[in-house]
């Protein structure tokens, strides 16, 4: 039997997040915003508010993939919010 050779490389953070983002995105486990460095990041409680919708709806919506958060999930750009209101939802 043959051994797995184990190989270390170095990368930076930037990079793995980046691979480890096109592996979720393949699987369709999670929808990010891409979004600007400059662009607003809202928490939940705030994003509720802009766009005058529930907790449980707004949760509803980041499931759906109607409103990208953050790769960590925590946070809303604004962009996306006004992205999906533009499309008159």
């Amino acid at each position: 039997m043959q051994k797995e050779r184990l190989e270390i490389v170095n990368i930076s953070r930037y990079q793995l997040e980046s691979i480890m983002l096109d592996i979720l995105r393949k699987y369709d486990r999670i929808k990010t915003a891409e979004f600007r460095p400059e662009d607003t990041l809202l928490n939940k409680k705030n994003a509720c508010k802009k766009l005058n919708v529930s907790y449980n709806t707004l949760m509803s919506l980041i499931e759906k993939g109607a409103i990208k958060t953050t790769f960590d999930g925590k946070r809303i750009p604004l962009s996306s919010i006004e992205e999906y209101k533009s499309m008159g939802k």
